[in-house]
């Protein structure tokens, strides 16, 4: 119930999730605009455009979509390729340049999908994926937006695995994906007549601030793990619409933890 004169809480619904299926990577690498993309850029489009397909040629809300791609990452392998050659050849090249900064792949997406609305990029270590969720809902209930998209993606330096371990790096070998979750709010839904998969009502963090930031926690697999994969597993559980659950916790290698809560529409 809400107080007199308080406006009622907005409702934050969820219309559709993908996941990125590798197999189909090497079929981006045959069109033009993907000709000189990162791995982590035809990750996230391929997140994206699997989580708008089941829209087909309704989709004419695309403008309206707003971005919000959480990394932990960002373009790291791009960033060593460019040091790497420039670390040879005392050459920099402007187009790996560009690529190998941290929020080139919102760019990219943004571009190659048409997206006009606000977009960014969001890194917070162990809780990316956590942190674009959060922000996309505080854009959607302060009308900043009517709908987002929110992409997780990270992809690991498999080349540099190595040197990185010998440097001292012990989360060299951490996994890698891309997930994609598309939330409106419900007014948005309603005038598109879009079908609500259910309601996301939050998203928690819990951090275990006494441990040092690249602390793992013995027996902590890191082989599924990275920064962003709250919103793979996030999008993970849409897909498979198991009705029986309404939270993800989801545990962090330094024993911190997230909660993500939402109710499914029966």
């Amino acid at each position: 119930m809400c107080a007199a004169g308080e406006k009622p809480m907005k409702k934050i619904v969820i219309l559709s999730a993908g996941v990125a299926d590798h197999q189909k990577i090497a079929g981006l690498d045959a069109l033009p605009q993907f000709r000189k993309a990162t791995f982590n850029m035809k990750l996230s489009c391929l997140a994206l455009q699997e989580a708008l397909l089941p829209f087909g040629e309704s989709l004419t809300w695309r403008k309206e979509l707003a971005l919000f791609l959480g990394t932990g990452h960002g373009e790291f392998n791009t960033t060593l390729e460019f040091l790497k050659h420039w670390s040879q050849s005392k050459h920099a090249r402007p187009f790996v340049f560009q690529n190998s900064l941290h929020n080139s792949t919102t760019g990219f997406v943004g571009l190659n999908e048409s997206l006009n609305a606000p977009s960014c990029t969001l890194s917070h270590h162990y809780y990316s994926g956590e942190d674009a969720l959060d922000m996309a809902c505080q854009f959607l209930l302060t009308d900043a937006c009517e709908v987002a998209a929110v992409v997780g993606v990270d992809t690991r330096a498999v080349d540099h695995l190595p040197l990185m371990k010998d440097a001292g790096f012990p989360g060299a070998d951490w996994g890698q994906g891309a997930g994609t979750v598309i939330i409106a709010t419900e007014a948005f839904a309603q005038k598109h007549s879009l079908q609500s998969r259910g309601v996301l009502h939050g998203v928690e963090i819990f951090p275990d601030s006494s441990k040092p930031i690249h602390f793992v926690k013995e027996g902590f697999s890191l082989k599924e793990f990275y920064d962003s994969h709250a919103v793979e597993e996030f999008a993970k559980v849409i897909l498979r619409a198991d009705l029986l659950a309404s939270s993800l916790v989801l545990q962090k290698p330094n024993g911190g933890c997230s909660k993500i809560s939402w109710s499914f529409d029966v």
